[in-house]
């Protein structure tokens, strides 16, 4: 179904029994055609048995497929529709290699959950993902790391896609990993079909942002025409004008972040507010948005950048 707004909501990391989960691929399709949610991207363990499933369930999501590459060294997904990707790899050679023949075949690659006990990314020399997994699960769980090795390509001049999904494995006991927790929402322009090719291609834009659960703040980033993910001149007097929408928002604080750290920050002081904003960057290669808990500190949703391109 075409949104007016253009903005929808998925789950975009979950597991089901044919890897390491404890539900069904129905199952799981069920529990996130009732949060609400616009698409789903099961991504089971180096194989591809749950499409064989997804192809018999009838449901309104918009299915995306793929797969999560695990290796020792090293979580990663492709989402897509292509050839079969070789996961035992040994020497950073091999993942650089990997990853190459992942994107040459056409899937849009994510470093998922870069952090201690995530399991971590053993070669931090290995690069050419297009996404970085910023948010797993709770944001407690360490995510502060996944932000940080996000940031540090930033502050390189590396585009990577920011995006976050549950790791969703249980849903038959008690666990602290939820389905839809947090949550990718996407911006597919209003004249173009929600399939999974369009979906994709908006998070290859970066025109999404990730928040906390379905029903958590929303918050988009623009400076002109441009959105997050957009890449705009450098401004010649140094001073950036954005404009920054939230929904749900009430009691966070809205920061502005680039590469020195915050260069702005507002308290959130109503439901829905736009902030119009026009300040210097510096010479930061990026501006982003972000939601913190006023209390907290807690993130609760976070922008991709928009991009400013070196002077000259």
């Amino acid at each position: 179904r075409v949104k007016a707004n253009g903005w929808y909501s998925g789950e975009i990391h979950c597991h089901t029994v044919n890897s390491d989960g404890d539900s069904t691929t129905a199952e799981v399709v069920a529990l996130a055609e009732s949060l609400g949610l616009d698409f789903l991207a099961i991504m089971d363990h180096n194989n591809l048995t749950h499409q064989v499933d997804l192809a018999r369930v009838e449901t309104p999501l918009v299915l995306i497929p793929g797969y999560e590459v695990t290796t020792y060294y090293g979580h990663w997904n492709i989402w897509g529709d292509g050839p079969w990707v070789d996961f035992r790899v040994q020497r950073p050679e091999d993942m650089q290699q990997a990853i190459a023949f992942a994107r040459e075949h056409g899937y849009l690659t994510s470093c998922n959950h870069p952090r201690p006990f995530g399991p971590d990314w053993a070669f931090p020399e290995v690069e050419g993902y297009d996404c970085i997994e910023i948010w797993n699960g709770p944001w407690e769980l360490l995510n502060t790391a996944c932000m940080e090795f996000w940031e540090t390509r930033l502050k390189r001049g590396q585009k990577r896609v920011a995006v976050g999904g549950s790791d969703f494995h249980f849903g038959h006991q008690p666990h602290i990993a939820q389905l839809g927790r947090p949550t990718n929402v996407v911006y597919v322009p209003p004249d173009t079909a929600p399939t999974a090719r369009a979906i994709l291609d908006a998070m290859r834009a970066g025109h999404n942002f990730v928040t906390e659960s379905p029903l958590g703040p929303h918050l988009t980033l623009q400076s002109g025409e441009a959105m997050m993910g957009d890449t705009i001149p450098r401004p010649a007097h140094g001073q950036l004008a954005l404009a920054v929408d939230v929904q749900r928002g009430f009691g966070c604080e809205m920061q502005i972040i680039g590469a020195q750290g915050v260069l702005y920050s507002v308290a959130v002081d109503a439901e829905d507010v736009r902030f119009e904003l026009d300040g210097p960057i510096g010479d930061s290669p990026y501006v982003r948005a972000q939601l913190t808990d006023a209390m907290s500190g807690t993130v609760r949703a976070a922008t991709n950048p928009i991009y400013v391109a070196p002077a000259g």
